[in-house]
């Protein structure tokens, strides 16, 4: 039976945050014995059927995600009627409650924060899952320093292979100022959505605010798809301008024109970053794996221990370049008298022309 305090066997202390989707509460999990976050969704998706079935199939592949930078799950169901996600309990800090006590990062803890969300993307898209609503209040710092950063919510994320974008109710999850442009549109969406959203995080980070603003919905995606991209070091003199150029390819309108992969766009941020800041560790150079495909993104990226590496382009570019096809057959020489014949056409041709032009003065 369940109570205000009360959510089947789960004993509700403290109410830790709510928004459109649900609340979180830290709460007793009386079986297990232990402290947990417990996130319960609204009545009006738990009656959902299709994000019903989409919910169960995204925990499920949330739950075996094992990488250091996502909050584990510990289980997911339904009691009373009611959908719940069961993760560890993390005590930390949002970095939205980070960023509005403290105005912005240095740019240096900003990369850091961005490329350890990006190992947590990595990891998720490797496994087919995306997660669609990549935010400051979605980013857990902890640590004594706040050093440490978890992605959260990845139970509530999508699979890149439901082509479905809204919830029955018509209403798009995710924030408008994180949301890249191919979500307002009617096209199929993949993994570069987190890699937009990642921009747009790396962004808020240097400078305190969204890259795009605007009062009401048609304004905020007017700026997505128009607006210049914005320049981080127009705001703070401490930005590299590199960052700039990270910044304005990962949030190309063109999925095809941005970072292959989130792990890219971290990488590049370090490249940036070493490149202005002595003593800033340059990110390794990639071996030479094998190529892995990434479905429908129109680029190629090569997994290692380190992330996700792109093997075309370099940071700052506005696209990848396209393969060029090299024939296999080899070029035959050219004979010496066809050479040589074509010098003696040109001498004559230039001879004549000084001649009229003499005769004509």
């Amino acid at each position: 039976m369940t109570s205000p305090e009360w959510f089947g066997r789960y004993r509700l202390e403290v109410l830790l945050g709510q928004g459109g989707m649900g609340e979180v509460y830290r709460a007793h999990d009386t079986t297990a014995d232990r402290r947990v976050a417990l996130k319960l969704l609204t009545r009006e998706l738990s009656t959902d059927e299709r994000f019903r079935a989409r919910f169960r199939r995204e925990c499920q592949v949330a739950a075996q995600l094992s990488e250091p930078h996502i909050v584990p799950i510990h289980g997911y169901g339904e009691i009373d009627g009611r959908l719940y996600l069961d993760m560890r309990l993390v005590e930390g800090a949002g970095l939205d409650s980070v960023l509005a006590a403290r105005g912005r990062l240095v740019p240096e803890r900003a990369v850091s924060v961005v490329a350890q969300i990006a190992s947590a993307l990595d990891a998720a898209h490797q496994d087919g899952l995306h997660h669609r609503d990549v935010k400051p209040s979605n980013i857990l710092l902890t640590g004594p320093q706040r050093e440490f950063a978890y992605l959260l919510d990845f139970g509530i994320s999508r699979r890149i292979d439901d082509v479905s974008r809204h919830t029955s109710t018509g209403t798009l999850i995710g924030t408008f100022a994180y949301m890249a442009p191919e979500r307002f549109t009617a096209r199929d969406t993949d993994h570069r959505v987190d890699v937009y959203a990642l921009a747009c995080v790396l962004h808020e980070c240097l400078t305190g605010s969204p890259p795009f603003a605007g009062e009401d919905l048609p304004s905020v995606m007017h700026a997505h798809f128009h607006a210049p991209r914005p320049r981080a070091s127009l705001v703070d003199a401490r930005v590299p301008t590199g960052l700039d150029d990270v910044v304005a390819r990962g949030l190309a309108v063109d999925p095809a024109a941005r970072f292959p992969s989130a792990g890219a766009l971290a990488d590049a941020a370090g490249q940036a970053l070493a490149a202005s800041v002595p003593g800033w560790p340059t990110p390794p150079v990639a071996p030479a794996p094998a190529v892995v495909p990434v479905a429908a993104a129109g680029a190629t990226w090569a997994p290692s221990s380190q992330g996700a590496w792109p093997l075309a382009g370099v940071p700052g570019t506005t696209a990848l370049p396209e393969p060029v096809a090299v024939s296999e057959r080899p070029r035959r020489p050219v004979p010496w008298f066809v050479v040589l014949g074509g010098d003696v056409v040109l001498l004559l041709v230039l001879t004549l022309v000084v001649v009229l032009a003499l005769t004509r003065g």
